[in-house]
């Protein structure tokens, strides 16, 4: 009980919430480490406590059905505890999937970190297919508003992400972008030209495994875009749009994959996201938070862990496994045999006062 009081001390200098609640949700985060899913039954069972199995259970359930609090506070623990470069990179996508009939479609917006994407704003879509522009704008407006945008590199999407009044309003608001579009999307050289062309022709000759990057805009609707594109061994074509010219934007969109390598965290290598049954929106989005604060302990772990004692590495030079279960792994072990957690624990502290973060957009 002790280490539950240590970490919900820790998780109340960011949060302020009363000791009832700060201590419901320092439990759901040990628990979560302890039993590696969602299954709100499984993580009541993981609980350190006296009480019964059906009231640790109904407690989890009174936490997310009735007490509501601003989502936004994980912004101050991920710059509290991580240290971010002078410019981030930002990424957006989904993760999808059914319970029943049901659809959770969850859009994600992180912060690109050391080869795995760290979540910060998201929004439940409560229905199957891509997400309307007002909720794109929505959550990276919340960044702005912390931040400011200039401290934004850029933006990296998929082929979804793609719209006018999107582009409109990135431009706009100053927001640098690497977007990738289909290869049947219509270009024109000239604003007033009658005709437009497959944007895929203009990189009709390029070969396999090489890059392409045209010196000379296109106008992509209305918005003058310059056009990379790369071709895979397996002869897939990938092209990006932005609007500044560089020779390293394929080099920079492959730091996409970040982000399908934090939902991989989060479902299949770590915490099963997809065993939830939940499937009102605000339980989804607050579950959401409590995921993300187990995950951010993992990886913080795992990375304090790996300059202590490297990960091996194969023969084909990649590491034996991922920094976020290497974390993960030695946090396990601690909870479940009851060890000392009190050095994890300080992975968490940050003794300067919130007012006198960098993040903070005055």
């Amino acid at each position: 009980m002790k280490d539950i009081n240590e970490l919900s001390k820790i998780l109340n200098h960011y949060l302020n919430w009363n000791k009832a609640r700060v201590t419901c949700l320092a439990q759901m985060i040990r628990s979560i480490i302890a039993v590696k899913t969602v299954n709100l039954s499984q993580i009541a069972i993981g609980f350190h406590s006296q009480s019964k199995h059906d009231s640790c259970y109904k407690r989890i359930q009174r936490f997310l059905r009735f007490f509501e609090f601003d989502l936004s506070a994980i912004v101050k623990i991920v710059f509290a505890i991580f240290p971010m470069p002078r410019k981030i990179i930002l990424i957006m996508d989904r993760t999808n999937w059914k319970w029943g009939k049901t659809h959770i479609n969850i859009l994600v917006l992180s912060i690109a970190y050391h080869g795995v994407s760290i979540p910060i704003f998201w929004y439940n879509l409560s229905r199957a297919g891509n997400s309307k522009t007002e909720h794109r704008i929505n959550i990276v407006s919340k960044i702005i508003n912390f931040i400011g945008v200039k401290r934004i590199k850029y933006l990296l999407a998929d082929r979804e992400f793609v719209g006018n009044e999107w582009f409109d309003w990135l431009i706009i608001t100053g927001v640098n972008f690497i977007i990738r579009i289909k290869s049947d999307t219509m270009v024109k050289q000239f604003q007033n030209c009658k005709y437009a062309i497959p944007v895929s022709s203009l990189f009709r000759r390029l070969k396999k495994c090489k890059c392409k990057h045209l010196k000379q805009p296109y106008w992509l609707d209305k918005h003058l875009v310059f056009l990379s594109a790369s071709r895979s061994p397996v002869n897939e074509l990938l092209i990006l749009a932005t609007i500044t010219f560089s020779i390293k934007t394929v080099k920079r969109y492959r730091r996409r994959w970040e982000i399908e390598t934090l939902f991989g965290c989060l479902k299949t290598k770590g915490f099963c996201l997809e065993s939830t049954r939940l499937i009102k929106d605000n339980r989804i989005e607050k579950f959401f938070f409590i995921l993300t604060l187990s995950f951010l302990w993992a990886y913080k772990s795992g990375l304090d862990r790996e300059k202590e004692n490297p990960i091996k590495r194969k023969k084909h030079g990649r590491k034996s496994y991922c920094i976020f279960r290497y974390g993960l792994e030695i946090l396990r072990k601690a909870v479940l045999n009851n060890l000392d957690l009190k050095k994890f624990l300080c992975l968490f502290e940050d003794i300067r006062p919130l007012e006198k973060r960098s993040y903070i957009c005055v």
